[in-house]
């Protein structure tokens, strides 16, 4: 719709636009099948193609329609004639009149909207192409084109699905009309446009401004009568949702007859719609603002477009005829007397709508239907019995309303047995995609039935059996070239318990390119030998597993064979003097597509256990930091190394352990320094056990007269970590924390 380079709210066109091709589905049968009347001239809405335009340069932006003011609309057409297709051409000027009609068809507003015309060029796939010999009468063909409504299915519903209810889509509609004039030159008129939100919870659009553009008057030429374009005003949910009878200004009361096409589509991709489009992102960005703060999402920022194309009758045209069709529908009550007689009486209603229609042609604008009522009906009193039902009901009759039969039989004052049955239809939907992409679908219901009795005036019933159908067999038409899967549809018995079922028959091409192909994967077990000596000997017994697969050139979907089967093989432990190796042997086995990588250790166990001595230490230490009076810390440390002795049997971890040795931190005086007082003056000697942590002690100085002094004290805390290695060695870790305070 937008030009790609341009477009500053969407990220990704083709997303926004599967989207909006849906959204504008809800909306999409605006303008057809309404039949209007403006200042005597009946005119007829249609359908038409949409068609790739571009509009040079637009004056100015289109104020919104709810907005009072009006503002010049400038128009310019060219039609591409033999002589001028291909060329530029600068075309007629107009003064439009915009007006506003009532219900009794009387402009009771109008403005001339002054001549300011810019060129604006037109470039139309359904444009006429004419020469100057061109008979009136190919002309009347331009014009009298068939009626052919346009309808899309709704999307709304798919967006609820999706989000909820709690949703709202910001729309801009922009409204095209073209007039065709006698001689067959097309003109499209200024752009109106407008903007709308329409909510998911349907409440919501009730006090939103009406969707509502403006009756156009368009100047007379002589020998034709003007087409009168008529106004568009409808609330949010009549215009998203109604039917498209309901759709146009009710205040008009038969279609424009002038009228060749009329649809609503998604606003295409061309940059003449770039202007009206952006003219609302400001108020669409205040949108997103308001929206994000509350629980109501906004979901979008579409763009509709009302295409429109009105004609100018000439006034040698054929007059319209009108005419009225009538259908009757009746009920027919059955009263059913106890003596067996049947009195019938029958309620017919006759509806009417009236239809206009060109001398000549079959083809009929029709109006709505009249609504009529069935009147109410009692059943005659009959002694000793009471009438079910006792009365009929009054009922209102549309055009929807079939025909209808109401039977009254009478219950004895004892118990009479009523009859009937049930039906349910099963339905089978094969769906034939063809190679084109278009899908044939046949519909197979089978209507099932069972008989029931019950007593009279009882809603108790009792139930026969249900009968039996069949759903017939079904065979796919041939198309050259492929072959249906399947090919047929089997027969198939329909029975009470059966389900609707959707069958799908697709087209594969007769002779796809098979591509073979292999995949592999290799799993593997590891033997670890540990060896008396600490020596560590590995042994990989890798086994590889293949399956084969095709596919069809071009596509990523493959069909897998079965993977093939290995083994692994028996595996001996080599022998050890005075040692048994544990486990002795490795057997055998299966490698599958569900086998994973294996770790076997072999360990060597002495003949006779062997007595391996060892030692563990750590480390204690006390560090005295000393702060002299002139800011300098000086640090002795007094590490005591403790240790503890041990004996294991060769080849396991576990150890008995003799008791650890005691050491001692040695006592620690202070340096003097003169005119100051060391606190504390002396550190004590202290006895350094297993239990004993690292400890930290800070030596300060005193003024012998007070002075303040600042400094920090710090303690460090250490965490040993011994790792014990197999061969007895004792690797060890220190992690020391060192904390401090500062004081004064």
């Amino acid at each position: 719709m937008l030009s790609k380079k341009n477009r500053i709210l969407a990220t990704n066109y083709k997303q926004r636009w599967a989207i909006r091709k849906l959204t504008v589905g809800v909306v999409s049968v605006l303008l057809g099948g309404t039949m209007l009347f403006i200042s005597g001239t009946t005119v007829s809405a249609d359908n038409f193609i949409p068609k790739n335009e571009s509009v040079s340069k637009i004056e100015e932006k289109i104020p919104n329609n709810n907005i009072t003011e009006e503002k010049s609309i400038n128009t310019s057409s060219e039609v591409i004639t033999k002589e001028t297709k291909g060329t530029d051409t600068t075309i007629d000027k107009t003064t439009l009149n915009v007006s506003e009609i009532d219900q009794q068809n009387n402009v009771v507003s109008s403005e001339t909207v002054p001549e300011k015309v810019q060129e604006i060029t037109t470039m139309s796939d359904a444009s006429v192409e004419l020469d100057n010999n061109t008979p009136t009468s190919e002309v009347e063909k331009v014009q009298s084109q068939p009626t052919v409504f346009s309808y899309q299915p709704k999307e709304s519903d798919l967006r609820k699905e999706e989000h909820g209810n709690n949703v709202v889509t910001y729309f801009v509609i922009v409204r095209e009309v073209t007039i065709v004039k006698p001689d067959g030159k097309e003109e499209i008129l200024p752009y109106e446009s407008m903007d709308t939100l329409y909510y998911g919870i349907e409440s919501e659009n009730d006090d939103l401004p009406l969707i509502n553009f403006k009756a156009i008057d368009v100047p007379p030429i002589p020998g034709a009568k003007s087409p009168v374009i008529p106004g568009i005003s409808q609330t949010v949910n009549s215009f998203m949702e109604d039917d498209i009878n309901e759709i146009l200004d009710t205040s008009y009361v038969k279609s424009p007859v002038q009228r060749i096409s009329g649809e609503v589509i998604p606003l295409p991709e061309e940059e003449k719609y770039d202007e009206p489009y952006y003219l609302y992102e400001p108020k669409y960005e205040e949108y997103e603002k308001k929206f994000a703060k509350g629980d109501i999402k906004l979901i979008g920022y579409d763009g509709l477009l009302i295409k429109e194309k009105y004609r100018y009758i000439l006034d040698d045209d054929p007059k319209p005829i009108e005419g009225k069709e009538e259908k009757t529908i009746t009920r027919t009550i059955n009263v059913h007397l106890p003596n067996g007689e049947v009195q019938t009486t029958k309620q017919p209603v006759t509806l009417e709508r009236k239809y206009t229609s060109v001398a000549g042609s079959d083809e009929k604008k029709y109006g709505p239907w009249t609504v009529g009522r069935w009147e109410s009906f009692t059943a005659p009193e009959q002694e000793g019995y009471t009438a079910i039902p006792g009365t009929v009901d009054e009922a209102e009759v549309t055009s929807e309303s079939l025909d209808a039969v109401v039977d009254i039989y009478y219950r004895a004052d004892e118990p009479a047995i009523v009859e009937g049955k049930e039906e349910k239809i099963i339905t089978r939907t094969i769906n034939v995609h063809l190679p084109n992409g278009e899908v044939q679908t046949t519909k197979q219901p089978v209507t099932l039935e069972r008989k029931y009795t019950s007593v009279a005036g009882s809603d108790e019933k009792k139930y026969g059996p249900w009968t039996v159908g069949r759903w017939e067999r079904f065979t796919a038409p041939e198309q050259e070239g492929y072959t249906a899967i399947p090919g047929t549809v089997d027969e198939v018995e329909v029975t009470s318990e059966s389900l609707n079922a959707v069958v799908d028959i697709y087209y594969r091409a007769d002779e796809p390119a098979i591509v073979e192909g292999k995949e592999e994967k290799t799993i593997t077990r590891t033997i670890n030998v540990h060896l008396p000596n600490g020596e560590v000997q590995t042994t990989k017994q890798p086994v590889t597993l293949e399956r084969k697969y095709t596919s069809v050139a071009g596509s990523d979907e493959k069909k897998y064979g079965s993977w093939t089967v290995g083994r692994w093989e028996s595996f001996t432990a080599p022998e050890q003097e005075d040692y048994t190796a544990i486990p002795g042997t490795v057997d055998e086995a299966e490698v599958t597509s569900e086998s994973l990588d294996a770790v076997v250790d072999i360990y060597y166990r002495a003949d006779e256990p062997a007595i391996v001595e060892g030692k563990e230490e750590k480390t204690i230490t006390r560090t005295i930091n000393v702060h002299l009076p002139n800011g300098e810390v000086q640090t002795t440390k007094q590490p005591v190394t403790l240790e503890k002795k041990y004996t294991s049997v060769a080849g396991s971890d576990e150890k008995k352990y003799g008791p650890w040795t005691v050491g001692r931190w040695e006592s620690f005086t202070a340096p003097e320094q003169e005119g100051y007082t060391a606190i504390p003056g002396t550190v004590d000697e202290v006895e350094v056990t297993s239990e004993s942590l690292d400890a930290v002690v800070d030596i300060y100085y005193r003024a012998d007269e007070p002075a303040i002094v600042e400094g920090k004290e710090e303690k460090t805390i250490t965490r040993t970590i011994n790792v014990h290695l197999p061969n007895g060695e004792v690797q060890t870790t220190k992690q020391p924390v060192t904390l401090e305070r500062k004081y004064k």
